[in-house]
């Protein structure tokens, strides 16, 4: 019986994690984080803040774009992966931050391409992963 319980926790932890995060279909599309906030729970949007609840992979092939004069809250522990590519150079000066002063976002992590001007990150770190 005990076996049976431990197992059925472990599945639903699996479970938990893979729900946990939200990758897009890889098919060429331009996302923007109000998309994402329609596409998956990951983000959650009020106006323009957006709040990255979950991790978020971009896959090759897709793009991530930012409009100006957004303001994106990251919660603890979260990470945007960028395999494809971000576009982050929006019109007016917007800004990646933590969601509250508890919060250890991961930041970003590229594997692919990013253009960013325009915008400030505070409390999160930008890693550049090189594939050569």
């Amino acid at each position: 019986m005990k076996k049976i319980v431990l197992s059925v926790f472990a599945m639903m932890s699996v479970l938990t994690t893979m729900a946990s995060e939200f990758t897009t279909a890889g098919d060429g599309k331009t996302y923007t984080f109000a998309t994402l906030a329609e596409a998956s729970d990951a983000v959650s949007a009020e106006g323009n803040v957006f709040t990255v609840n979950d991790d978020i992979t971009i896959a090759p092939s897709d793009v991530l774009t930012l409009n100006g004069g957004e303001q994106v809250k990251m919660a603890n522990g979260v990470c945007i992966t960028i395999q494809g590519s971000a576009n982050l150079n929006g019109n007016g000066a917007s800004m990646f931050t933590r969601t509250d002063s508890e919060a250890e976002p991961k930041g970003f992590r590229v594997e692919g391409q990013l253009s960013a001007s325009n915008v400030v990150f505070e409390y999160m770190a930008i890693q550049q992963v090189s594939s050569e």
